[in-house]
This record gives C-alpha cells, structure tokens and sequence, in this order.
C-alpha cells in the first residue's frame, strides 16, 4: 500500500505510464506541438502484454514550492506530470471550469462561488506552463485505500511501480475533480475522451508502470533529444542562410545531426563513437537495415515531420533546386572541384582578389554542404520507413510520395528510396499514376539509361515480384502503345517513348556460311529441328540500338541489364 523506503518510492523525476484497466487503455497524447487534448489510447491488452509506445510516457515532476530530493506521497504531495513527447502538462481545462462557475477570473473575484450538487465533468487540456491546475494527488482505491487509512499509511510513499492510484485535483473552495473515462470515443481511431468528474468510482483507478532504465525508455529519449535539435537550434537559424559563415555552421550542425541519427536508426556500432578518429564513417554507406522498435518511436515521437520541416527549409534557399534543374547537384560537385583550385588565389597579393576568391571557396563549400544534408535526410527517411508497412502508408497519407518523386533525378539518392518505398508496398504502387510515371521517363531521357529508373518500372508492374496487371497496362500505355482510343496527345507521348527509349533490335549481315539446304533424304523436315535458321541461314551480328542524350557519359550508368 504504501512504502518508507525512498528508493522504492515513485519520485522525481521518474517516467512512467499510467494504464487504465477499466477500458484497457493509457494516458496518452499526440507529440505534436500543436495538440492540445490527452486521450486514453486503448491497447485491448493486459498491462505485461501492451505494446510499448512513446505517446504514453509521462514525466513526474515536483510542484513549485515541493523539494525534488523527496519521495512522493499519499494524498499530500502535489505533482506535475509533463508529456515526454510534447512537453507539455497535464491540467484541468479553464475553459471549462469558468464555464462552470467553479473557478472565477480576476473581475469575478467578489462574486461568491455556488455550491453545486449536481455531478460536474470537466475536460482534461495540455498547456505549456505549469500552474495551479497542473497540480494533481495520488490517492490510493477500493480496499488497499480502506486498508491504508486504518494502519495509519495516510502519507506514506507512493510505491514506485505497478501500484493502484486515483488522480486527484483540488484546489481551496472547489469539489474534489477526479481523472475518469466516459468512454466516448475520439476521432476514427481506438482513442477515447479524459475527462476531470466529481463522482468517485474505483474503476477509474491507474496502474503505474514506471519505466525507468527499459532500453524503450533511452530510445525515446534520444528521439526527443533530436527532434527538438531540430525544431530550436537548426530549423529557426536556416533563415540566416545568406551569411556564408552562419549557413556553413548550420550546415555543420545538421550533418552531424542527421548522421547520429542514421547510426541510432541502423544501430550502427559507429553510433555515438569516439569523433577524434582519424576517419570518420560516412552513414551513406551503412547497410539498409534498421531497428523496427527504433523506427516506430521515430514515428511515434513526430521525429519525421521534424525532419520534413527542414528539408522544406534547406530547399527554399537552394534556388536550383527551387526551379526543378535536375544539373544541381552535378553543379554542386563540380563547385567543390573548383573550390580547391580558388584557394590559391586567396592567397594573391592583391586583397580584393583574395577576398573575392575566399567568398567563392566559401560559396563551393556551402554548396557542398547543402547537399550532403540533404543527401542525408533522404537516407534517414529511408531508414524510418523500411520494412514497416504502417509508416510507408503514413508517407503516402502526408503526401511525402509525390515529394521523394520530385527530388528524383537530382542526384540526392531519393530514386533509390522511392523505388524501396513503392517496390515493398502494392497499395503504394496502385497509387502512382501516369503523370508520375511519365517524369520518370523524361528523367531517362534527361539523364540517360541509369538503373534506377528501370527499378523503379519493375518495382511498379510487381511490387514484393507479384504482378499487377493495372500497373502494367498503364506502363505499356505510356511507354508502347496508348491505345485505340487514347486522346491523340497521350498517342504522341507513347510512341516518342517508344521510339526514343526502347531498344531497337535488327539483325546485321550474315558473318558465316550456311550449310545449306535440307537433303529430300532426311526423315523429318529441317524447319522442325531446333535452330535450323543457323544451319540454312549461317550466323548473323545482332545489333542494338539505344537513344539517349548526348551529354550523357559513359560509366554513369548502364546500357544494359542481365538477369538478376
């Protein structure tokens, strides 16, 4: 019921999670900034058997005033507890006590409050700054709470896990307002509405699972740690971009960011390893494979949305990319061959040539930069979302598909990502229409023959190698033949396409003799033999002729591809 000892009391600043066994759910809310409502999410499971997720942790922290270095105790020690993901604490909604005459604002001071009878419900709200209504008290429940008070246990310890509690706030001249579940559903989805009521019923007692030391635990923390790198130190100073100096330590800041974030996904052993090697590992070449219980608290905690928000920003102040010209990222490699080749004019005679030559070092270098962050982000993406069909289908939902097809071509590696997004997933495949797979083609004829984009076409005829006979009308629509009865514009298309990007094959002058004709002797005739085209027509060259574009370069990229 109750414990002395500090060490097995719930203290600060424990994280815990609070299950509702009445409903079979716990205390949750969303890790967005912009949410305000808690929820209890249902799980349909016992307490031992939920799945872990990173929206049910709750911070217990002292109220102003309290000691941090004490235990907390039954009925007497007011709490905070703060959402781990969001930041924000749980209160008693103002609105609705206002509303309800049970708190009065500064004007209403000289009004006296009513005493009301009737049963009061109030709605549970998050808010950023802690205060009056954020302050709540464990009460134990039923027959451990008779047994408590008769032995006297009335403030002693909350024990650290897996004990029983009601959640209580109070304040002088107010009823007693209890946290409860009306079960009323929330949204589409399993979630259902908290509420704050005066009635006091057993039933909507928590459990508390303390999970301090779980390895979930320290996965969500690292998650938390960056997302809001993100959100406060990188994000905001992208609009400084025009400073070179400013624009290269951002640049510096988020690669670092980002590649800590590709080891933690991949559960690289260059994770968090010493930085004074002599070499340091570059996650580009880390192998595609990832953690599931790491991917989903990086989806759980809103850790892509964050990493979106600053892709969108290092993109509005590329202008080359802005416009859609699929040559910057080839013209950010050569800058930085450039830039080598300017440093010794930085060091002339003349200052304002030296000046001039180090700002175009500088410029190369961002360039650079820029590029190798957003190489990077395209990467972590991939590592949030593979081999976990619920985020492929968030991808979709918040319209990430179409974005990952508008970085194709530029270099960045998002093709590959966007052919293991599409290959893995049939309903992702059924959503790409023909404008997509149209840009995919003008991208061969831009850029030439690279595997790549012939990936991708097979990814979409038979993703996971089963066919998908709308998908592959609609390739041979755009790539063969449009149809009898196409609009004539679609017709044109496909037979550019086809005369342009297929290979043409037409055999060559005979370089061998035939053997000649078939003897009348022969009991079977030769058309029946197998190759007797060899025999009556000799050998013959094969040729093959491919279109593609004049600046393409041998060695980037195939001309052909054998069997796999």
């Amino acid at each position: 019921v109750g414990v002395q000892s500090t060490e097995m009391a719930l203290t600060y600043p424990d994280t815990i999670r609070l299950f509702y066994p009445h409903l079979g759910g716990h205390l949750s809310a969303s890790c967005s900034f912009d949410k305000r409502e808690p929820r209890l999410r249902r799980t349909q499971a016992k307490p031992s058997d939920t799945e872990e997720n990173a929206k049910d942790l709750w911070i217990v922290q002292p109220a102003a005033g309290n000691p941090p270095d004490r235990a907390v105790q039954w009925c007497i020690t007011p709490i905070l507890l703060r959402h781990l993901g969001s930041k924000k604490y749980l209160a008693v909604k103002e609105h609705d006590l206002v509303a309800s005459g049970l708190l009065l604002r500064g004007e209403d001071k000289h009004h006296s409050k009513k005493v009301r009878k009737e049963e009061i419900s109030i709605r549970a709200e998050l808010v950023n700054i802690p205060g009056p209504l954020c302050q709540f008290f464990l009460e134990p429940t039923g027959v451990v709470e008779a047994q408590a008070y008769s032995r006297g246990m009335y403030g002693a310890g909350v024990p650290k896990d897996k004990a029983a509690v009601m959640l209580r706030w109070s304040q002088h001249g107010t009823p007693h307002l209890w946290l409860c579940c009306t079960g009323a559903k929330r949204g589409k989805g399993n979630s259902l509405d908290l509420t704050f009521s005066s009635s006091r019923f057993s039933r909507d007692s928590f459990v508390i699972q303390n999970m301090e030391g779980t390895n979930f635990l320290k996965d969500c923390e690292v998650v938390n740690e960056h997302r809001f790198a993100l959100h406060r130190q990188i994000v905001p100073r992208c609009q400084e971009f025009d400073d070179v100096g400013i624009a290269g330590f951002i640049c510096t800041q988020c690669e670092h960011a980002l590649t800590d974030m590709i080891f933690f996904l991949t559960n690289s052993r260059h994770w968090r390893q010493d930085a004074s090697a002599s070499v340091l590992p570059d996650p580009l070449t880390e192998p595609w494979l990832a953690l599931p219980a790491r991917q989903h608290v990086s989806h759980q905690m809103k850790y892509i949305d964050a990493s979106f928000k600053l892709f969108h920003e290092l993109v509005k102040r590329t202008e080359l990319l802005v416009i859609g010209d699929v040559r910057w990222g080839r013209r950010a490699a050569k800058m930085e061959s450039k830039m080598h080749a300017r440093e010794a004019l930085a060091s002339s005679v003349d200052s304002l040539a030296e000046v001039e030559a180090w700002e175009e070092v500088m410029k190369g270098m961002v360039a650079t930069m820029k590029t190798r962050c957003l190489k990077l982000l395209v990467r972590l993406w991939l590592c949030t979302f593979l081999g976990i069909r619920k985020i492929e289908s968030y991808f979709h939902k918040r319209g990430w598909l179409d974005l990952l097809n508008t970085l194709n071509g530029f270099g960045l590696g998002a093709s590959d990502v966007f052919v293991k997004l599409v290959s893995n997933n049939e309903e992702l495949a059924r959503t790409i229409n023909r404008d997509t797979l149209l840009k995919l083609l003008d991208l061969i004829r831009q850029l030439g023959p690279l595997d790549t984009w012939f990936y991708f076409l097979k990814a979409v005829c038979a993703p996971l190698q089963t066919a998908l006979p709308i998908m592959q009308q609609t390739v041979l629509r755009c790539l063969v033949f449009a149809g009898h009865r196409t609009p004539v514009e679609e017709t044109r298309i496909a037979e550019r396409n086809r005369s342009e990007l297929l290979i043409s094959v037409a055999p060559g002058p005979p370089i061998g003799l035939p053997l000649g004709q078939a003897s009348s002797k022969h009991i079977a005739p030769l058309e029946k033999v197998f190759g007797y085209q060899l025999l009556t027509e000799g050998i013959s060259d094969i040729l093959i002729a491919w279109t593609y574009p004049n600046n393409w370069v041998a060695g980037q990229g195939v001309l052909y591809h054998g069997p796999e």
